[in-house]
């Protein structure tokens, strides 16, 4: 199978120097995931999967101002399941 599909996640850049220096910013990025993967049937009440996920987020900004920073995520899923 493939899916794809929206995607939102939340950035949040935080730094303190314990000197008088804090920062703290966050900023909702959004974007589109792809993906694919397998189901196989062991048995007619067991199956087992594999899939992939790629999601790339829009550009973080700082004050609205862009910082080159881009966000992307590889995942791997394996499961079993049992109905």
């Amino acid at each position: 199978y493939i899916k794809g599909g929206y995607t939102n996640t939340k950035m949040n850049l935080a730094y303190d120097d314990n000197a008088g220096f804090a920062y703290d910013e966050s900023d909702d990025l959004s974007g589109f995931r792809i993906g694919g993967g397998v189901e196989i049937a062991a048995t007619d009440r067991v199956s087992f999967r594999a899939e992939y996920r790629y999601s790339q987020y829009s550009e973080y900004k700082y004050q609205g101002v862009a910082t080159g920073l881009d966000a992307n995520r590889h995942q791997v899923l394996l499961a079993a399941s049992k109905s």
